[in-house]
């Protein structure tokens, strides 16, 4: 585990050299920060080329490198004839750089002691890591989830460094922390540029750290706060550009920032775009600096774009609207501009208070009337999720900045009402804040989560903000210095890597705390967890899309040395027949047998599994029959039956699909002329007869008494009459009943029945 530290160490000398060079700790830190990442980068890209990412000499790499620098700092040191001198901060600085370091500890003490568990990193940021270490290079390989193949991946090769060293992921969390210290320290440098003074540049770097999306991102495994330290850096170093615009260290560390930036996350390019037209005037008296930028940024993020266009036939892959990637506003108008900047608002300004929110809620639905729109329309609205507004401050992906948007506001008026007699700067820097909203607004689409995509723009915000609240004498910048700090306060825990609650990391295992966002999914990947083991140390093929199996995978590595694949490869070309297949249902059907081409027979179902369905080869899958058949299975079609429930029953978690009063339908491919229908029903209302009808004849009527224990039954299938294989089940309630229906299944499955029914 501790060896995954070398691929850090670096940070040190580098930031070290930068200072012996800049002779700026705070312009030194930017610099070291931005040439670790290239670093990192350029090493992981260059030992895939060679097929060599792999522990041995990923490690051999680190310890040459970490030695060079250490050999270059120490002689960089003797030779300089300037001391290391660092003054004590005094009044202003001295009590924000006391809060500076309490946020800088509770985020470092979350970031290493909590597994990464948001659900994307779960879901293909880390998975990916895996197959590359597997593979020994950065390839694509057969996957449903293109997420794993074509998303920029900057953020997961720096995590990669440290999994490929410790074997695990303890350290997968620290790039994003990093972040977050780089972007206290450039804000602050925004704020100078900007005309601020001292304590201006204190609470600059104290509004960004308090900023909600930034703290709680600060110890999880995402990317949007990275993206954001490089687009802070583009800003600041925009900014450079322009004062010394003959000075190549500027241009070469803007086109460096950027190229990080594009290769980090696609959204760079709307952030980017406003840095690129500010600079444009320097760069044209200075083309040939301005052209080696350009080509650095390009070429940074030009391999993984060349793998997207050998794959995908574009260099930014293909993001599908059914996957939640299509991101891009397909109404682009001044009425959706309205719209979302109307409900990009709404994520900051909501609070705790209900009043308040309705009131909210009514005066953006106002705005939308307003202007003949729609705030559900789906051209402006990611995915298939309904615009609604919800005060969550410890939830890392939807919480917003009030705070921030109150004092923000009224400075950005105030600046705008000196705008003649504001500084150059400064006026860029407000042009940069509107450009970038401008642009999300029109070509983002609007999502629940959208706050943590806005990070840049706080980051500007933070800055011009700063310079009016540090204007005037001490004891104003300390008043605000505290408004900030008290408001941080309902946003000091993380809910899902908590330090204060009784059951905070402290008190659980690492591998509970993987399954923070969504307990339930622990205990289905544990009773998967024990029909793979008894697949033996082979291949297991993955299919998903929405699911999160990192934790499965990782823990079949670590104790059985199992391998994966996350796709159905062509017969000849890959691994030959997986040992066993991991799919992930949850919503779907899910048959009972599958089959690939070439194995050597089908595979069939097993285990009492939910949400993810098990398949062995059948003749092991028989051989454990002990291990039982999952919940929901044997099923081609499902309509009507509701999603997935969980409830919490003896201290675990039991997953439930709603038969609602109108019936359900369910289609199913027979494997047998004699067949059984088990169902494990629960009904929480009043009493009801459940028919059961089979290719259009009635074959049960169950009586469904109204109580909170489990009622079973079994139906014989005859397969073999009719040709129609659709099963129908209907609540009939009793018309004395007042309660209504609410039936649920437990278990509801089709299997074979090994002797015929009498």
């Amino acid at each position: 585990m501790m060896l995954g530290i070398l691929a850090f160490l670096p940070l040190a000398p580098l930031v070290l050299l930068a200072e012996r060079k800049l002779g700026n700790w705070r312009a030194a830190i930017v610099a070291g920060f931005l040439a670790w990442s290239a670093l990192a980068y350029g090493m992981a890209e260059g030992l895939g080329a060679l097929s060599l990412l792999h522990r041995v000499p990923v490690l051999a790499v680190w310890v040459l490198v970490n030695g060079a620098l250490a050999i270059a700092a120490g002689w960089s040191v003797r030779r300089s004839q300037r001391s290391v001198s660092l003054s004590a901060p005094r009044g202003v600085g001295a009590l924000v750089f006391g809060l500076l370091a309490v946020l800088l500890g509770l985020t470092l003490a979350r970031t290493l002691l909590a597994p990464p568990n948001t659900f994307d990193v779960l879901n293909y940021h880390l998975p990916r890591q895996l197959m590359w270490l597997q593979q020994g290079n950065l390839d694509f390989f057969p996957t449903r989830n293109d997420r794993m193949l074509m998303m920029p991946p900057l953020a997961e090769l720096l995590q990669l460094h440290a999994m490929a060293l410790s074997g695990g992921d303890h350290w997968a969390n620290l790039p994003q922390w990093l972040a977050y210290a780089v972007g206290i320290v450039v804000v602050s440098l925004l704020a100078r540029e900007a005309g601020g003074r001292r304590n201006a540049q204190w609470i600059g770097a104290l509004l960004f750290a308090t900023l909600p999306m930034a703290y709680h991102q600060a110890s999880s495994a995402k990317n949007d706060l990275l993206l954001a330290a490089y687009v802070a850096c583009s800003f600041w170093l925009a900014l450079r550009c322009r004062r010394h615009a003959r000075k190549p260290l500027g241009w070469i560390g803007l086109g460096l920032t950027s190229g990080l930036g594009l290769a980090t996350k696609s959204t760079a390019v709307l952030w980017l775009l406003p840095v690129a037209l500010a600079v444009f005037p320097a760069a044209w008296r200075n083309r040939r600096l301005a052209l080696w930028a350009l080509v650095l940024a390009l070429l940074i993020p030009a391999p993984h774009a060349m793998r997207n266009l050998a794959w995908y036939g574009t260099p930014l892959g293909i993001h599908r609207a059914d996957d939640g990637g299509a991101q891009v506003c397909e109404l682009i108008s001044w009425r959706a501009g309205v719209s979302n900047a109307a409900r990009n608002l709404g994520l900051h300004l909501v609070s705790p208070w209900p009043l308040l929110n309705k009131a909210l809620d009514s005066s953006i639905e106002g705005i939308h009337r307003w202007i003949g729109s729609d705030p559900q329309d789906r051209r402006t609205t990611l995915w298939n999720l309904p615009y609604a507004l919800a005060w969550a401050p410890t939830v890392e992906l939807v919480t917003g900045a009030p705070l921030h948007v109150l004092l923000g506001l009224p400075c950005l008026m105030l600046l705008a009402m000196r705008w003649r007699r504001m500084g150059g700067p400064c006026r860029l820097v407000l042009a940069l804040f509107a450009a970038e909203v401008l642009l999300l607004c029109l070509f983002l689409k609007w999502q629940q989560w959208g706050a943590r995509l806005q990070i840049p723009h706080f980051i500007l915000l933070a800055a011009l903000s700063a310079v009016l609240l540090g204007e005037g004498r001490t004891w104003r910048a300390l008043l605000w210095c505290g408004v900030v700090a008290i408001a941080w306060i309902p946003f000091a825990e993380t809910r899902v890597r908590p330090l204060f609650l009784s059951e905070g990391l402290w008190n659980s295992s690492r591998w509970e705390n993987y399954f923070r966002s969504y307990p339930p999914e622990r205990q289905a990947q544990e009773s998967c967890l024990e029909a793979l083991r008894a697949a033996g140390n082979g291949i297991v093929q993955v299919d998903n899309i929405h699911g999160f199996p990192y934790p499965m995978m990782k823990r079949l590595r670590d104790e059985q040395g199992m391998r994966f694949r996350m796709g159905e490869e062509s017969p000849g070309t890959g691994s030959g027949a997986p040992q066993a297949i991991l799919a992930y249902t949850a919503g779907r059907t899910a048959p009972l047998y599958r089959e690939i081409p070439g194995a050597p027979e089908r595979y069939r179902a097993v285990g009492e599994t939910k949400l993810w369905i098990v398949y062995l080869q059948e003749t092991r899958a028989r051989n454990l029959a002990r291990l039982g058949t999952p919940a929901f299975i044997g099923w081609t079609g499902i309509e009507g039956l509701g999603d997935w429930v969980s409830l919490s029953r003896n201290g675990s978690a039991e997953f439930l699909r709603e038969i609602p009063a109108k019936g359900a339908v369910l289609d199913y491919a027979a494997s047998g002329a004699h067949l059984r229908l088990q169902l494990v029903l629960l009904n929480l209302g009043g009493p009801c007869l459940l028919t059961v009808r089979h290719a259009g004849l009635s074959v049960a009527k169950l009586p469904i008494a109204a109580c909170a224990d489990w009622q079973y039954a079994e139906i014989p299938i005859d397969a073999a009459s009719g040709t129609e294989r659709r099963i129908a089940l209907k609540p009939v309630l009793d018309d004395a009943d007042k309660f209504g229906t609410r039936l649920y299944a437990v278990r509801l499955r089709v299997i074979e029945d090994p002797q015929p029914s009498p």
